[in-house]
């Protein structure tokens, strides 16, 4: 154990680890600049209010909420990765299919889903929130999707590619 600790290699790593782990513990998940998103607060929002922003009463009542929006550029189109947090609303959990959900463009034209092959449909709990991830293929870009589920209806709005 002592022949370790006189090379200086290994004393170069600690302190590396030990670096990069005061960086990690100090940052800060509610500024905006690391990064990170706080989970309590939504990024988007059921289309009630005329400005775009969700009431805490809209907050309480909405099944899902739009945590996140990205867009992955290909070729020939592009997927759009949605990211949920809600529960199903009735007694059982819910699997989310093209049945249970669709996202519609504004011609009112359904999005196909972008799956990968050996993924399970997402689901949403019943009594705990749930966070879903879906993804869609979009042939061309969007400025403004509607993403229903049940009785309610979000505005999702692609970030530009």
């Amino acid at each position: 154990m002592s022949t370790v600790l006189k090379r200086f290699e290994i004393w170069v790593l600690l302190a590396l680890v030990v670096a990069a782990l005061w960086w990690a513990l100090s940052l800060d998940p509610t500024d905006p600049a690391t990064g990170l998103v706080d989970s309590t607060t939504p990024v988007g929002a059921a289309d009630s209010t005329t400005d775009g922003q969700a009431t805490a009463e809209d907050t309480a009542t909405a099944l899902l909420q739009v945590q996140s929006i990205a867009v992955d550029a290909l070729d020939s189109g592009s997927v759009l990765e949605v990211t949920l947090l809600g529960r199903s609303g009735t007694d059982s959990a819910v699997e989310l299919t093209a049945d249970t959900i669709e996202l519609l463009n504004s011609a009112g034209d359904q999005i196909n889903r972008f799956f990968l092959p050996f993924d399970q449909p997402p689901s949403l709990d019943a009594t705990e929130p749930s966070l879903v991830v879906l993804r869609y293929w979009l042939p061309e870009p969007s400025d403004v999707l509607w993403l229903t589920y049940r009785d309610q209806t979000l505005k999702v709005e692609p970030p530009s590619a």
